[in-house]
């Protein structure tokens, strides 16, 4: 069994990341663009490496509090 919290905690990180897109059609362009490229880094982590930064971050947050 794995524990399912690190995976949860991603997986809201990334519907911030997507609701940050709406950025985009406000007219924030800029920004929107770096907002896209960490959530593109971030996917493409967890695709072709097995990575999930969201787990390591999640990990970093519970173990220091």
């Amino acid at each position: 069994m794995v524990d399912a919290a690190p995976k949860i905690f991603a997986a809201k990180i990334g519907l911030g990341f997507s609701l940050a897109s709406i950025l985009f059609f406000v007219g924030y362009l800029t920004i929107s663009k770096y907002v896209i490229g960490i959530l593109s880094l971030c996917a493409a982590l967890e695709a072709f490496f097995r990575f999930c930064l969201g787990c390591r971050i999640y990990s970093l947050i519970k173990f220091n509090q």
